[in-house]
């Protein structure tokens, strides 16, 4: 066989499964590829969706309007 006339396949890697994580406010696990993130100094808080992150960030909307 001629090396010369050997066509080259590019070998693909599998694709990695997705790393998961736990939301800082439910603890549900999600792939790191879709939470939110907060980075403070020395860490990196993970959320899951909006509500999540909304509640950590100051709580509902009964705590902003002072318990009503």
């Amino acid at each position: 066989m001629d090396p010369s006339n050997h066509t080259t396949h590019e070998h693909q890697r599998p694709a990695e499964p997705d790393h998961l994580i736990n939301c800082e406010v439910c603890k549900r696990e999600i792939p790191a590829s879709v939470a939110h993130s907060r980075e403070g100094p020395e860490y990196i808080l993970h959320f899951c969706g909006a509500e999540c992150l909304y509640e950590w960030e100051g709580g509902s909307d009964e705590q902003q309007q002072g318990g009503r």
